[in-house]
């Protein structure tokens, strides 16, 4: 079939495909049955009230998957599974389970495939990296709009002198750079996500596809590498509906972005007809379990596992790049995390005929009905003059793409008319956020393809942010030649967990910190009436009659004479909170009038306690309620605090551990 034909098979059946509707919603359970799983099931957010929109960075584990494991843990003995046949059998038994939960590979087709365990996504691809027979007649070709840990592969490419290309989504699917200029030895990995880690669209399994029937067959020396990290969190990447001959030779993930935990364990799914190809760095270095045999002295030699005959002895492709002894109590874990995933999420309206991944389907359909009614209420959102709030962003060639998953990425902005559109800084959007107690994602996230295009960041500006100063993960907002480009973007994902509730919370906030109803515009304009009315009768002078700052939120003021003011307000105003040590949670007065009696102040490198106001029976909220930092407050000076606990006493004054002043 002609790689135009093929694309457009795969994208008239997906775009074919039915949407979820409300009836997906919550896996058949009624609102109130739904709501008491979550609140059983995830205390911690239930109790202190989190939105949770953050999935795609890790889901939380359920507390029946924990409790679980504590139950496996204490009635049976794990051991090193070099030396305990039940672990090591147990081992075995969860690579093919997970072959067939996430991938669909019944038992008979499971013998195409091997699964190494690895520490998570960029272990694994570090990995192939390092496997691959790199050389100046080799080539590494990957999606532009990828995840760091994929681009990263480049790294041992360019170092063994193979040639590299990142390409858009056309570029990519088209193959013409191969036509000519690559003998069929060469070697070439082709690599992309199954779905963007920002914008959430998807490719799934058919770039894979195309490339096979285009290429593969004619030149046996090529590989096609898939990141499913993000895909796998929500839905399972069915490989039992292609041929075998077509499917991809590498598939990497990690287990939290699933089921929340264990962390620091993932995996390398191999075809086990490709696994020849992964050779080179097994001379390198070696571990225990990845060896058939050793010299003791000079001459040295080692012999892999497979070495004997690399070309045919397949059957044990994990031996050979499982170095060492794999964390063989983080798979038993998550053993446990799949049985309680299953056990929550597979729909309670269907149990006649039980299939191991129905569970990550219903995820899937789950979240797409919170995804698009998200999807819906944003693009719903207008400023008064009819000017979108949100722009939403999509994978780059966005009309290829296979569908899109529970993964919204978006810019906002002001109204047209009043300030040109101008875009709201994300880090400004992240501390409004986190003081609403919503849990979201923002910045380059991790993939810098997508923010340069949506941005319209060139090489030369990225390459110039940072002789500025500027790197990863900070919280500069603004930047480029124009000092105007946006350096982060807002990413928000659903779950299992997730609701609707979730999706209510979250337009609420914008609509109340961002939205500029035309309420708003009335108002300004009439003060801006009262003012031009206050000029006419030379009535213009306005002063500053008193200062006051809050370093303690919700507690007593502290008069000043003068204050230097950041982007975030006046220095140290509302530095701290007082907040349940239990809960997490910040208290105010709404809980705790007498806050108010509480008269802190900053005085050199004290947070100074003064005393209680004259007259009045002394405050005490109890040990369980800590000082801390507001989270998300950036001011000029930095603080490291102790934790304090408030006592009735008469007198408190607690000294700040390290303060770091960062003078202007």
């Amino acid at each position: 079939m002609h790689l135009r034909q093929t694309i457009s098979s795969w994208f008239s059946s997906s775009s074919s495909s039915s949407s979820p509707t409300p009836a997906d919603n919550q896996y058949g359970l009624s609102s109130t049955s739904f709501a008491d799983l979550l609140a059983a099931e995830y205390p911690a957010i239930h109790s202190s009230e989190l939105v949770h929109l953050d999935h795609a960075a890790s889901p939380p584990p359920p507390i029946s998957a924990v409790t679980a494991l504590t139950t496996k843990l204490s009635t049976s003995i794990y051991s090193n599974p070099h030396s305990h046949a039940p672990t090591r059998q147990e081992i075995d038994y969860m690579r093919s389970r997970v072959m067939h939960v996430l991938f669909c590979l019944n038992q008979r087709e499971q013998e195409g495939w091997d699964l190494v365990w690895t520490s998570g996504t960029s272990a694994s691809l570090k990995l192939v990296a390092e496997s691959f027979p790199w050389s100046p007649r080799a080539k590494y070709r990957y999606l532009k709009e990828s995840h760091t840990s994929l681009v990263g592969v480049r790294g041992c490419a360019l170092a063994g002198g193979a040639e590299v290309e990142s390409l858009t989504l056309d570029a990519f699917l088209s193959l013409v750079s191969l036509e000519d200029g690559h003998a069929r030895d060469s070697h070439v990995l082709h690599a992309y996500p199954a779905q963007c880690n920002v914008t959430g669209s998807r490719l799934g399994l058919h770039p894979a596809l195309s490339i096979a029937r285009d290429l593969k067959k004619a030149r046996t020396k090529h590989m096609v590498l898939v990141d499913a990290a993000a895909y796998l969190s929500t839905s399972p990447l069915d490989l039992s509906t292609f041929p075998y001959e077509d499917a991809p030779d590498l598939i990497v993930g990690s287990f939290y972005k699933i089921y929340g935990h264990p962390t620091g364990l993932g995996f390398l799914l191999v075809k086990r007809s490709s696994a020849h190809l992964l050779t080179s760095g097994k001379d390198t270095y070696f571990g225990g379990g990845a060896i058939e045999a050793l010299s003791v002295s000079s001459p040295y030699w080692v012999r892999p596992r497979g070495s004997k005959d690399i070309e045919t002895s397949i059957g044990l492709v994990h031996e050979r790049f499982e170095n060492g002894t794999i964390p063989y109590l983080s798979i038993i874990t998550l053993g446990c995390a799949i049985d309680a995933h299953q056990r929550l999420f597979t729909p309670h309206l269907n149990l006649t005929s039980f299939d191991p991944s129905s569970c990550l389907r219903a995820v899937s359909n789950h979240t797409r009905y919170l995804a698009n009614l998200t999807r819906k209420s944003l693009a719903s959102l207008k400023h008064w003059d009819d000017t979108p709030l949100v722009h939403m962003h999509r994978g780059e060639g966005s009309e290829r793409w296979e569908d899109d998953g529970p993964t919204i990425a978006f810019t906002l902005y002001t109204p047209s008319s009043s300030s040109h559109g101008h875009p709201i800084g994300h880090s400004h959007l992240l501390d409004l956020a986190t003081l609403a107690n919503i849990q979201l994602r923002t910045g380059g996230l991790c993939n810098t393809g997508v923010l340069a295009r949506v941005s319209g960041l060139s090489d030369r500006e990225l390459l110039q942010l940072w002789q500025d100063g500027r790197v990863c993960g900070d919280a500069v907002e603004f930047g480029g030649q124009t000092h105007d480009k946006p350096l982060g973007l807002v990413r928000i994902s659903f779950g299992a967990c997730s609701s609707v509730q979730d999706v209510h919370k979250f337009i609420e906030f914008l609509q109340r910190y961002f939205l500029v109803s035309k309420e708003i515009v009335d108002l300004t304009t009439e003060q801006s009436l009262l003012d031009q009315r206050a000029e006419e009768k030379g009535e213009t002078d306005v002063y500053l009659k008193s200062l006051f700052r809050y370093p303690i939120k919700s507690c007593a003021g502290e008069s000043l004479t003068s204050s230097r003011l950041t982007p975030h307000g006046l220095l140290h105003d509302r530095e701290f909170a007082i907040v349940n040590s239990a809960t997490g949670k910040i208290l105010s007065q709404k809980q705790c009038s007498r806050m108010v009696l509480i008269r802190p102040s900053i005085c050199d490198n004290n947070l100074v306690m003064k005393k209680w106001i004259p007259g009045c029976a002394a405050v005490c909220l109890g040990p369980e309620y800590l000082l801390k930092r507001m989270i998300g407050c950036q001011s000029s000076s930095k603080f490291h605090v102790s934790s304090i606990a408030f006592t009735n006493q008469a007198h408190l004054q607690s000294r700040l551990v390290q303060p770091v002043y960062n003078t202007l």
